[in-house]
């Protein structure tokens, strides 16, 4: 009797709420007493109903987009259904096309669902809205990494990456990713580029070994070897072994460099 009296006071209230809720859907309070009276019983597919509804008369943009938000965070972590997420997103983009927060929502949906060229492209049309700063290079920073682990995009990764730098020149993470994408790409000068603005920004001794190891891959496929060996023993001495390991430094320079070279920078590292 006691559990049927409690239910019976949850959908009571529940009722109440979303009548409150429907008469004025700017009504954001009476949205979040729903949203938690509702998630604590575990009434996800009501709480769903009466939130996709809300979200459909509200006028509010912001408000809005913040229902549209409950229910794709509600469809997707509630009921594991990325794609109903998506879709809850995606109505709120048609009523307004160019709300960045809903955007990067959906970028990240689109990464959990492994949907990587959407993904990407929800990221490109997100920059393209003029976002503040900090995000325009987040933004810059994913999508670089989208293009260059999931896409084989190497060139739209580094076009990324670039815009990156241009908005933050001494951004450590952003020159080291330019460094090894220029190596991918062959395109050996620009690779020596982005390894100089690393070792000019570099503000740790990790980020000065990436450069030194990126300038050592560098002159070794330029055939300058003891330059190549010198810069790679500067990074070991920096970073430690963990850096590159001795098959790494086996297979670039043969048996042409002394190995005592190598413990020198082991033993300069260990100080």
């Amino acid at each position: 009797d006691t559990r049927l009296k409690t239910l019976h006071e949850i959908n009571g209230a529940t009722a109440d709420l979303a009548s409150a809720l429907y008469r004025c859907p700017e009504h954001t309070e009476a949205a979040e007493h729903i949203y938690s009276l509702l998630t604590s019983v575990s009434q996800i597919d009501v709480l769903i109903e009466i939130m996709s509804r809300a979200a459909d008369m509200v006028k509010d943009i912001e408000c809005k987009a913040k229902y549209w938000r409950m229910v794709a965070k509600l469809r997707s972590e509630d009921k594991n259904d990325v794609l109903g997420a998506i879709n809850a997103l995606k109505r709120m983009l048609k009523s307004q096309p160019s709300h960045v927060p809903t955007m990067l929502y959906l970028a990240d949906l689109y990464k959990q669902n492994r949907q990587w060229e959407e993904a990407y492209k929800t990221l490109e049309s997100a920059a393209k809205q003029k976002p503040t700063k900090k995000i325009l290079a987040d933004i810059y920073m994913e999508a670089s990494r989208i293009a260059a682990s999931h896409l084989n995009n190497l060139a739209s990764a580094s076009s990324n990456i670039e815009l990156l730098i241009q908005l933050e020149p001494a951004n450590v993470e952003a020159l080291t990713m330019q460094c090894n994408i220029q190596l991918r790409l062959g395109n050996l000068d620009a690779a020596a580029n982005a390894a100089d603005r690393l070792l000019k920004n570099a503000n740790s001794p990790q980020s000065k070994a990436d450069a030194l190891f990126c300038t050592a891959v560098i002159k070794f496929k330029k055939n300058a070897k003891k330059s190549a060996a010198k810069a790679f023993r500067d990074a070991i001495a920096l970073a430690g072994p963990n850096r590159a390991d001795l098959e790494d430094y086996r297979s670039m320079l043969g048996n042409e460099e002394p190995w005592e070279e190598y413990l020198n920078a082991l033993m300069e590292f260990q100080k």
